[in-house]
This record gives structure tokens, sequence and C-alpha cells, in this order.
């Protein structure tokens, strides 16, 4: 590598949301003294309607905390669908009623300023972090560029770009998604499996207001969300068979309506709009590893989960929440924050909850696509049973929420 290198403590590839966010947790936590660089062939649009990206996220309580540390959340909560309640049915796709197995309200979880749960559109999420991170100090976006190697070394890292350039890091963090390359340049292999699903998306329009109600229909397919979003919209998420789903994405509009409609379950009347549909395969894949030699995983990089819960993303945010306190902590001290018990306090944090979550979200999604009669009045009986006790709803809540077991100091909303 050329020995004409520019410097920068933290070396960021990938500039998606936990990228971006990463980058922010950093400079707000060191009041711009630690100088990071973010690499990615291209960031989220500044201008939200820009993107055809229908999809939404759910944030918890925890990823919540972490943005509002991070200066997002006063720009994005007029963007924010607060969740009032959440409401689980579990049913046969053409059955003429669906019953309630579970239940839980939100709105008075907690009266501070920030709810308990929203759903925010990706696009808009994905602007606002750009934004934030391009007027951040100490922050150097690097746009239309990749890592292409990197070499560890005892006193940093050495990162190079795809055009040949140069950057020598104490640590460079891999933000570059599922499909990684700088996971396969470091060696780091991955374990999982793919689903024989596809994730559907749309966002519709219904007459009827959703009041912020979330609805997930448990169906033998796979489960069928309803994520309210502001300007009474809701995103409906799903994960349908393979072989079905490529049936349903071939069809005209009328016909692809005919199939959500029939899905909806008569929730909320009829459709008064539709967006063309995105889908992607589903597949779980964790990384065996999460950090290396001055080298760290986050996000889809390290662990690609079912979308059942919808807590992908929270879990990349409670990574950079974890990365962020390593480093900030090491950095207070005067440490090198690239040196091996930094990483390995990273990854001693978030290695248990990274696997319990993804064996839960397998669990559940092998659970409630079955057919079978017993799994079918087995877990209905358990649902109810849990609906029946507020203080394990409480505690279901608080482990979406990211605010059980050791908990970094940004998902409690402290600096």
């Amino acid at each position: 590598m050329s020995t004409q290198s520019a410097k920068t403590d933290v070396v960021i590839a990938g500039g998606s949301f936990v990228g971006l966010a990463l980058a922010l947790a950093l400079s707000n936590e060191s009041g711009g003294d630690l100088a990071v660089t973010v690499v990615a062939p291209a960031y989220p649009a500044l201008d939200a309607a820009a993107l055809k990206d229908v999809r939404g996220s759910a944030l918890s309580r925890g990823s919540l905390n972490l943005l509002d540390a991070i200066g997002i959340w006063p720009a994005l909560k007029d963007s924010a669908q607060p969740v009032s309640e959440i409401v689980l049915t579990d049913s046969d796709l053409d059955d003429a009623v669906r019953p309630q197995v579970l239940r839980y309200a939100l709105e008075g979880a907690d009266e501070l300023a920030l709810p308990a749960m929203v759903i925010v559109e990706n696009a808009v999420l994905g602007g606002h972090l750009h934004q934030a991170a391009r007027e951040a100090t100490g922050v150097r976006l690097v746009a239309g560029k990749t890592v292409a190697a990197f070499e560890a070394g005892a006193d940093g890292v050495v990162v190079e770009l795809g055009d040949g350039r140069t950057i020598t890091a104490r640590l460079l963090v891999a933000a570059d998604g599922a499909r990684s390359a700088l996971r396969d340049r470091a060696g780091i292999q991955t374990t999982g499996w793919a689903y024989e699903q596809t994730g559907v998306v749309t966002t519709v329009v219904p007459a009827e207001a959703h009041h912020g109600r979330a609805v997930q229909h448990f169906l033998p397919s796979g489960p069928f969300a309803l994520l309210p979003m502001t300007d009474n919209r809701v995103c409906v998420t799903w994960s349908e068979e393979t072989h079905v789903a490529a049936r349903i994405l071939a069809l005209d509009e009328a016909g692809f309506r005919a199939e959500v409609e029939r899905r909806f379950g008569g929730d909320l009347g009829v459709l008064r709009s539709i967006s063309v549909p995105q889908s992607w395969p589903l597949r779980l894949g964790l990384a065996r590893e999460i950090v290396g030699a001055r080298f760290a995983l986050v996000g889809d990089a390290a662990h690609m989960v079912h979308p059942i819960a919808g807590q992908g993303l929270n879990l990349g945010f409670r990574d950079v929440a974890a990365l962020a306190e390593a480093v900030m902590d090491a950095a207070r001290l005067g440490l090198d924050t690239g040196q091996p018990d930094v990483l390995a306090r990273y990854a001693r944090v978030r290695r248990f909850d990274t696997m319990a979550s993804a064996a839960g979200f397998d669990m559940l999604n092998r659970l409630f696509s079955s057919r079978s009669t017993l799994a079918r009045s087995a877990r209905g009986a358990a649902l109810s049973v849990v609906d029946r006790l507020p203080a394990i709803k409480a505690w279901l809540i608080a482990e979406a929420a990211g605010a059980t077991g050791d908990v970094p100091r940004l998902l409690r909303g402290r600096a």
C-alpha cells in the first residue's frame, strides 16, 4: 500500500443508517475531537421524496434515545408515527374472523417526551442522518468510493480505497450490509440459512383511520404486518412463501391490490391507494465473530435476521451504542481506541443479545408459519396466557426496546 496516507481516528465503511448513526454518535460524544471518515458508494438522498423506498421501520424506545442523543429526533419526530397499541392475530388466510390472541397498549408505557415506539419511513430517516452527518464536526464523508483492502498493524490500520488512495486509522468499522465485502476480506465466516420466504412491502392509504395501531396477522405462509405511518398511511410488510410471492409480484395493480386486501382481513376499510411493491429474499445470517484486528462489524454486516418482529434496524442501533461507548470510554482515558480490549468489550456486550434475538425471531417464524393444528393450538394457548399477565407483557416491551441486560448509555438516553 502507498505510504502517502491521510489520517483519521475511525474509518466507517458504509453510509446507510447504522454507519451514519455511528459517525454521529462518535462526533457528538467526543465533541468533534474524534476524527471519523465515512466511505460509501452512495448516501441516502437528502430529499426523501426523490427516493422510491416505500419501506418503514419500527423504532423502539432505545433507538429513539440514541437518535435523540445524536441530535436526529427533533428533526425526525414530525415524520414519525407513534404506535399506540400492538395487536396480534393468528388464523388461516380465509378465516372470516381473526381473533386477537395478544394485545398491549403502548400509550401509557412512558409519559416522557419520547414515545415507546414509532414507525418512520426509511427514506426520511436516511435523509436526516445524511444531513446531520454532513454538518457534524469531525466527520468527513467520502462518496462514490469503497474500501478495497485493509491491513492492520500494531499501531493502526491502513485502509485502501478503490482509487488507490489510503487512509490510516486506529479502527475500521464495516457497516457495508448483509453482503459485506469487508467481512469476507477479514476472513470472518457466517452461519445461517435461506428461508423459503420472500419479504414483500407496500404502502397503502385505507379509508378508515388507523389511530396508531400496529397489527400483525400470523398467517400460515408468514406474518402480515400493518405498520401505521403519518397521514393515515400504512406500511404493509409481509413474509410470503417464495413461489406464492413470485406469482403475486407478477400481477397487475388490480390483482396485487386484491391480494393485499385479502390479507388485510377487513381492517380499516377499503384501500384508497397502494404503492408499487418491493421485495427481497429472506434469510438468517450471523457473523461467527464481530471483531478482528482493529476491525469491527455493525448492523447487517454482523447479523441479518428475520423481519417477523421488525427489530433488524434496532439491533443495528444497539451495535452503534455499544461500540460508541467502548470507543469513547477508551478515548477519554487516552487509550488506543482500536486495541483488542476495546473491541473485546464491544463483542462481549453484543454477542448474547444478537444470538438470542436471531434465535428468537427464527423460532417465532417457524412456529407461526406452521400449518399444524397442534402447533396452532399450542401457540394460541401460550399467547392467551401472556395476554393475561401484565408483568410478562412489560418484560416483552422492555426487551423489544433494548432496555434489558447490559444496556449501553446511549440506549438509556444518557451521554
